[in-house]
Formats: structure tokens, C-alpha cells, sequence
């Protein structure tokens, strides 16, 4: 789906898809739920969508796992998600200067599985995030890279382990 009102997508299963699911500017109302995928190019892509819930699924080993763009209302719970490449699992950014805000990554498990992975989580322009009770593991230097308008948010009571073994 590419614009979405009111859209549920759940029991669904991909397979080295392109995009699981494309949500444009102007979608609102986006529930995902219980969704395997397993080697796509884009697993959710939201750019400037409001109200996303991404439950209870399974987003493996994709190029872009869960990438968020200017998007609102945001709530990833309960997922097992990594990234095949040197991007992050999770991605959020502005679009075209839309700052996204309210944020709640909570009660994952991420990884990276690219050799060249720096990170698992990376936040910019973005406000109101909360970060809490994930398992973040196998980035090369950084759990979680914030930087450019990261304002008003909340990182706690995560488990962090980088790809060495060690804590970071």
C-alpha cells in the first residue's frame, strides 16, 4: 500500500519484496500487526504519516528495515527487527523539514546484521521520543546515534550489547 486511511495490515508474510509497506505523505491511520518479512528492500516506510502502530511482527534481515521520515504518532512494540546492510534497523528523519514527533520504541529486539553497521538505532530531527526496554545488539560503534533536533526524549532500561560482546 502506498497512501493509507484507517489501514490494518496483519497475518501477512513477504518474502525479498521491495516494500512491504509504502505509507506517503498524507496517510494516517496505519496498524501493522503480526507481519513477517524476511529480506526486503524496505520493510515500513512511513514518510510523514500520522499514527503508526507496529506490533508483534517480524522484520528480518532488510535492507531498511523500519524507516520513518517526518512521521507522527509513532508507536513499535513488541518486534523483532534487524537490518542485512549497513543501515540501521531503525531510521527517522525529517521530510523536506517536517520534524516528526512522539516517538515509542519500546519492548524490541534490534540488530544489525551488516559488517559496516555503526549503529541499530538513528534519530535526527525528531522530538518526543522514548526509547525504552529494547534489546539493542551487534552494531559496530553506536547503539543508538541521535543528533540534529533530537529535543524532549527519553532513553532508559535498555539492554545494550555491541557486536564485540562487550557493553557499550
Amino acid at each position: 500500500c502506498e497512501f493509507t486511511i484507517n489501514t490494518v495490515i496483519s497475518n501477512c508474510e513477504f518474502k525479498n519484496s521491495g516494500y512491504i509497506v509504502l505509507s506517503k505523505l498524507g496517510s494516517e491511520g496505519l496498524i501493522c500487526s503480526n507481519i513477517v518479512a524476511l529480506g526486503c528492500l524496505y520493510g515500513i516506510c512511513c514518510e510523514r504519516t500520522t499514527g503508526v502502530q507496529v506490533v508483534n511482527s517480524m522484520i528480518d534481515y532488510c535492507d531498511n528495515p523500519v524507516y520513518f521520515k517526518g512521521a507522527t504518532d509513532v508507536m513499535l512494540s513488541n518486534n523483532y527487527i534487524t537490518s542485512r546492510t549497513k543501515n540501521p534497523a531503525i531510521y527517522i528523519n525529517d521530510y523536506n523539514g517536517f520534524s516528526g514527533y512522539r516517538y515509542h520504541i519500546v519492548n524490541n529486539d534490534l540488530k544489525t546484521n551488516g559488517d559496516s553497521s555503526t549503529c541499530v538505532l538513528s534519530i535526527a530531527n525528531a522530538y518526543h521520543v522514548k526509547v525504552s526496554n529494547n534489546v539493542i545488539a551487534n552494531f559496530k560503534t553506536n547503539a543508538i546515534e541521535y543528533y540534529d533536533g533530537f529535543i524532549l526524549s527519553e532513553i532508559n532500561h535498555n539492554t545494550i550489547t555491541a557486536r564485540s560482546g562487550n557493553d557499550s
